[in-house]
This record gives C-alpha cells, structure tokens and sequence, in this order.
C-alpha cells in the first residue's frame, strides 16, 4: 500500500518537475561555487591560525575557566531551546 502511494508521488512530482534554462543554471553554480569558496578559504584561515598558534606556547587554562565556559555554553543553549519551545498567547 505504501509502495504505490510512493510511486504515484513520484510519478506526480515527474509530471510537475521543469528543466531549468540557463539562467537557472548559472545561478545554482555561481552560488554553490560561492559556498564552495567561502567554506574553502575559511578551512584555510582556521588551518593557518591553528598552525601559526601551535608555534606559540600559550600558559594552559586553568580548569576554572574552563568550567565557567563550559556552564556558560550549556545555559546559552538551554535559553535558546527555551525560547524556541515558548507558547506564544
């Protein structure tokens, strides 16, 4: 039952489907080669400073801190959740 209800979907959505012209096309590929750039060059950027950091000896991080970070992103996250699940009257 559930194979030819899936079935009639797709052959629905073959029926709607278009090709895309060219001005279409050429837009999906200057924005996805835009995202391509952007997440290449800041890989890059991250892989440049982490290099660059690891050259420099940084004192460690007392593990106060990074209790205080760690608290401070948990309740971040949980407000956020919060106020996605609010009720809005």
């Amino acid at each position: 039952m559930k194979v030819i209800s899936f079935l009639k979907s797709v052959q629905r959505i073959i029926r709607i489907s278009r090709k895309p012209n060219k001005t279409q096309i050429k837009l999906s590929l200057k924005i996805s080669l835009l995202g391509l750039l952007v997440l290449g060059l800041s890989g890059y950027t991250i892989q440049l400073l982490a290099t660059s950091l690891r050259e420099y000896k940084l004192p460690p991080i007392p593990k106060e801190y990074l209790v205080y970070i760690s608290v401070s992103m948990i309740v971040a996250i949980l407000a956020i959740l919060a106020y996605r699940t609010r009720k809005i009257t």
